[in-house]
């Protein structure tokens, strides 16, 4: 991916791209982020909104604790869940379109274990 980082352009990993994106707070444009980087970019935010006040108070510093709490099991239980359905939904996709040897064969950066895990919905 490339990455214009102050007129300059970068070729980085996906990873990389998307923490670059996640450290950012908002220096780049949404229009035509990929998806990874425009998760990336609403991960910050989720971040942001927890965030403490700048006239904090024990109340507050409370209610952020428990708010971190919440969030973190959310995207344990949840979110988690919800991203590996869109990974074997995007996976049955490519099976689809191009069958299960080919896409075995694609750069999908798993392993066929866990394509077919995908693709059971496990």
């Amino acid at each position: 991916m490339h990455i214009d980082t102050a007129n300059e352009l970068s070729e980085l990993s996906e990873h990389e791209a998307a923490r670059f994106v996640y450290q950012q707070q908002g220096h780049l444009p949404e229009e035509n982020l990929p998806p990874v980087l425009l998760a990336a970019r609403h991960a910050r935010r989720m971040v942001a909104a927890l965030a403490l006040p700048p006239d904090a108070r024990t109340v507050h510093a409370l209610a952020g604790v428990r708010a971190a709490a919440t969030v973190t099991e959310l995207l344990r239980s949840t979110v988690g869940t919800d991203v590996r359905t869109q990974r074997g939904i995007a996976a049955q996709f490519l099976v689809e379109r191009h069958g299960s040897q080919a896409a075995a064969r694609v750069e999908l950066g798993i392993a066929k274990s866990t394509l077919s895990e995908l693709l059971s919905g496990r």
